[in-house]
């Protein structure tokens, strides 16, 4: 049976991090937890003691940053096995991807980090083939500009997920859009009923009062809505939900090739190389 790939998470939200745990947590054994870390600095000091094979680095936090965390990381003297770092932003722009690439890190992660992604990018650290797709969005400059017609406009950000929050509103300031957050239906309907917004964008499925329940009560043409014809834009998840059991199983197959492809070598290498030490790149 192959090694399970050790990961330490990084991030100083502990709703993010509790995410990513449970991500990791159904990859079947393929990745276990060994720490985590809410700052840069102590991110130094558990790679030290823990010697993880890859990290998980949140690029924004208080203090030292995840990519000077990263640096000191890969430049540490106690660790002769640098783990494989993988940046998790919820910019993409890039600045983050130039600084990080320039500290060497494998891989960048969009957030929210959906489980296919998350697994695609723990392959592609490690010199495995995926389906190729672009792990992070990099703006175009025709993108830029479009930005710069709407930068000021009013956003209401129906949803009820926490992380989902922190990142849609982190993405909307930068892009120089306001905006403003319900935490379900009920209440982004007596937002819109009480101030002016531009752009509704809605979450599908939320507890008291779902996102269609919710645009219907703002198109009713008897509703006190203050714009009925407001823009909505709904987001919704169900359009990824097959790539939960997909993605483990591709990393553990993965990594059982590695294992038989060390075994094989054992009769010519008096040294044993850890399989999950490998870096095969295609």
């Amino acid at each position: 049976m192959a090694s399970p790939i050790r990961a330490l998470i990084v991030d100083d939200h502990p709703v993010t991090r509790e995410g990513l745990r449970t991500a990791l947590e159904l990859s079947d054994d393929v990745v276990v937890v060994v720490g985590e870390a809410s700052s840069g600095e102590e991110a130094v000091e558990r790679a030290r003691e823990l010697g993880p094979d890859v990290v998980f680095m949140d690029v924004r936090m208080p203090g030292m940053d995840g990519i000077k965390a990263s640096e000191l990381i890969k430049r540490h003297p106690s660790l002769p096995q640098k783990p494989k770092i993988i940046i998790a932003t919820a910019y993409g722009r890039e600045e983050v991807m130039q600084r990080s690439e320039k500290v060497g890190v494998e891989g960048f992660l969009l957030k929210p980090v959906g489980q296919s992604m998350l697994f695609d990018a723990i392959m592609i650290a490690f010199g495995k083939e995926v389906i190729e797709h672009e792990p992070v969005t990099r703006m175009r400059g025709s993108d830029e500009e479009a930005l710069r017609t709407i930068r000021g406009a009013r956003v209401l950000l129906v949803e009820d997920n926490e992380i989902n929050q922190e990142v849609a509103t982190g993405l909307l300031t930068e892009a120089g859009l306001i905006s403003d957050i319900a935490d379900n239906g009920a209440v982004a309907v007596e937002k819109v009923q009480r101030d002016a917004y531009d752009l509704v964008l809605m979450d599908v499925q939320m507890p008291e009062m779902d996102g269609m329940e919710a645009t219907q009560w703002i198109r009713d043409p008897q509703s006190a809505v203050r714009n009925r014809a407001i823009p909505i834009i709904a987001m919704t998840a169900h359009a990824i939900k097959g790539d939960r059991e997909r993605s483990p199983k591709r990393l553990k197959a993965a990594r059982e090739e590695d294992e038989r492809d060390d075994d094989d070598d054992d009769d010519d290498e008096e040294e044993v190389v850890r399989p999950r030490k490998k870096s095969r790149r295609v």
